[in-house]
């Protein structure tokens, strides 16, 4: 990554910084913004954040979700099989576990990387709870 690219990240990370710690009192304040675009407008710096920090550090944090996903992923296996579920739910847990996994191996973009891997937790915690 190009020191130009990483100062335009910083600069781009501090004003989200500064929305974060402002959100409050636009929230309270405001009349015309919502709760509900305001939570959204937060969770998107946060995953804006969380995607400069993973590609700091890409190829450790792709060992540590790879690692994490691929047991959440056994153990909602598990209990799929252990319940006697449909196979559909093996087939999805599966089929959402490998897909996570090949992102990362193919160095797919960060926010692409991070959004699987969400949506591989989420599911898999989904059908862990199902089928406990």
């Amino acid at each position: 990554m190009k020191t130009s690219d990483l100062n335009s990240a910083n600069l781009h990370l501090k004003q989200q910084s500064q929305l974060i710690n402002a959100w409050p009192q636009k929230a309270m304040y405001s009349k015309q913004q919502t709760n509900v675009s305001a939570l959204r407008s937060v969770f998107t710096v946060l995953f804006e954040k969380h995607a400069l920090w993973f590609e700091e550090s890409r190829f450790a944090m792709m060992t540590l979700m790879i690692t994490l996903q691929s047991c959440i992923g056994s153990i909602a296996c598990m209990y799929i099989f252990q319940s006697g579920a449909p196979d559909i739910q093996f087939v999805l847990c599966a089929a959402i576990s490998m897909g996570t996994n090949a992102m990362f191996i193919s160095q797919a973009p960060a926010k692409i990387c991070l959004a699987s891997f969400y949506l591989s937790l989420i599911v898999n915690m989904i059908l862990i709870l199902m089928n406990c």
